[in-house]
């Protein structure tokens, strides 16, 4: 009797504790980035530097941080879902992943886009009690003056 309920616990150990993952529903995915070499973190852990291939359970979600030094850490989430292929339809993640990493600012360095450098003059004018209309209206009587001077010449 001890000896069978020795063994039933044994063989609902050895089931109980069986955690491997089933081939079928693992994807392989290739993860790049620009610049190349930045640190991959699945789920906080390190797994790699870009460019890498990592395998990735079907039937999980995960977090992906992909980061460098003098960059900006790019996180997003990788979810299976539907992709069409040229064999069909098919449920896991994309095959390829590519992050573009952004450059950390100088120090100094404002990080205004070239579109919005007006825009950002007039308030930083605004903020700092200058008037912007003064400004413009000074740049605008010089403008005036000199076609004027130009026009007697």
């Amino acid at each position: 009797m001890r000896i069978s309920v020795s063994l039933l616990v044994l063989c609902a150990a050895i089931t109980g504790c069986n955690t491997s993952i089933d081939p079928a529903n693992v994807d392989s995915i290739v993860v790049s980035s620009n610049p190349s070499a930045a640190a991959i973190r699945l789920n906080g852990e390190a797994v790699g530097r870009t460019p890498t291939t990592i395998k990735l359970d079907r039937t999980k979600n995960y977090e992906l941080q992909v980061g460098k030094g003098g960059y900006l850490t790019e996180v997003s989430e990788l979810k299976p879902r539907l992709i069409t292929t040229s064999e069909g339809i098919e449920f896991g993640f994309p095959a390829t992943v590519k992050v573009n990493l952004t450059k950390t600012p100088a120090e100094g360095e404002a990080g205004v886009p070239s579109s919005d450098h007006p825009e950002f003059k007039k308030l930083s004018k605004k903020a700092l009690g200058e008037d912007a209309a003064k400004e413009g209206l000074k740049a605008d009587i010089a403008a005036t003056k000199e076609a004027a001077t130009k026009i007697q010449a």
